[in-house]
Parts: structure tokens; C-alpha cells; sequence
């Protein structure tokens, strides 16, 4: 897919609203490689390299000075803080983990600058169309001029994602499905009790918890 296209279908995913018309605030976005696979109706891992595609040295200043296709950048910036990537995932710094990503490192600096005034155009954008739902961004970043708003706005937070992910790769990848099911959510109730997770996530993993099946599926952290 064109970078148009990739715009279109991730503001569709993050912001339409609901079928009942609802018109509550996004405060928070989750992003998995399995979702490039299914916006892009590809097979596993094609999605998001498709999706990488969109950026190269070059031009990737320009991605994030748009006026108009604002989803593609953000969301890259959200993929960067949450990736499970074994050697991204291992590096500390955000710049880092953007170059590993993208595999270049020239103009991310550059790029990055452009931040906090996309999420800024985002919302405005939202708030002058109706049909999609409202962005609210954090009132305080604090000294986090540049990356103070993905962090807050990403979910998990990446300290939930990587203690997460460290649950999940626990447990034996041969594991039967329904005994895999029960020793994960075991062990995630152990690290809530020990408080491993930050209170956004425990709010939203015991609603996760509480739905059916078909509820569970149209959640769009799930997704």
C-alpha cells in the first residue's frame, strides 16, 4: 500500500467511531505487527514491512512535516516504543530504537523534531471532523518535549509491554493453548498483585478480562 492508503486505513482503525455512534475521547493506542498484517491483508510480517516501506533517509523528514497524512509517522513512533523486536526492544534510547527499526539512522533527529507538533495537528484535525472520534493528549509532558506524548499515549507503556512480554515468552512456546491461557493470565495476576503493572494497564486487562469472546475481539487494544 501508498502511504495515502496506509493514512486512511490506520485513522479508520484508531478513530471511527463506533457503530452506536459513540463519540468518546481515544486517550490511548495500541499497535502489534499483527495489525499491519490485517490492514494491509497480508501475510505474517509482510504487513509491516510494507508499512517500513513508506520511509526511507531520504524523506523521512518530510513524513513527519506533513500537513495531511499524519497517521503513518505517529504510528511509527508507536511501533518504535513497543516493538518486541529482540534487538530493538534492547535498546534503551528511542533514537536507537528508531534506527534499528529503520535501519538507518540519517534524519531521524531531524524527523523526530517535527513530533509534537504532528500529534498536535492530529488532534486538531480530529476535533474539525465529526465523524471520527477526538484525540486527548496529555496535559503535561514535563521535560519530554519531543517523545512526551507517545509515551503517554501508547498502551501498553512500554515498561507493561516489556514486563508483558516477558510473562508471555515464560512460558514454554509448545504449551497447549487452553493451559497456556491459564498459566499466562496466573502469572499476569501474580505481577499485578506484586504491582509490575502501571495502573492503566490493570484497569484495562480486568475489563479485557470481564467481556465474552465477542466483546473481547472489538476492543482496540486487543486488535
Amino acid at each position: 500500500m501508498y502511504l495515502r492508503e496506509w493514512h486512511s486505513k490506520l485513522l479508520e482503525y484508531y478513530f471511527k467511531k463506533d457503530e452506536d455512534g459513540k463519540h468518546e475521547s481515544v486517550k490511548h493506542l495500541f499497535v502489534s505487527e499483527s495489525l499491519f498484517d490485517m490492514l494491509a491483508e497480508k501475510e505474517r510480517g509482510e504487513g509491516k514491512d510494507n508499512f517500513l516501506r513508506l520511509f526511507d533517509a531520504e524523506y523521512l523528514a518530510s513524513r513527519f512535516d506533513t500537513k495531511s497524512y499524519y497517521m503513518p509517522p505517529l504510528v511509527l513512533t508507536l511501533l518504535a516504543a513497543t516493538t518486541l523486536d529482540e534487538k530493538a526492544a534492547q535498546k534503551g534510547q528511542f533514537r536507537d530504537r528508531m534506527e534499528e527499526i529503520l535501519g538507518f539512522e540519517s534524519g531521524i533527529n531531524k524527523a523526530l523534531e517535527f513530533l509534537p507538533g504532528l500529534w498536535k495537528r492530529l488532534a486538531n484535525w480530529l476535533n474539525e471532523h465529526p465523524e471520527y472520534r477526538p484525540l486527548k493528549l496529555p496535559e503535561d509532558v514535563g521535560h519530554e518535549t519531543i517523545i512526551g506524548y507517545f509515551k503517554r499515549l501508547v498502551f501498553p507503556f512500554q515498561g507493561d509491554y516489556n514486563a508483558l512480554a516477558n510473562i508471555v515468552n515464560s512460558i514454554p512456546q509448545d504449551t497447549a493453548y487452553e493451559k497456556f491461557v491459564a498459566m499466562l493470565r496466573y502469572k499476569i495476576d501474580i505481577a499485578i498483585d506484586r504491582k509490575t503493572f502501571k495502573e492503566s494497564f490493570i484497569n484495562e486487562y480486568h475489563t479485557f478480562r470481564s467481556k465474552d469472546l465477542t466483546q473481547v475481539r472489538e476492543t482496540r487494544w486487543y486488535k
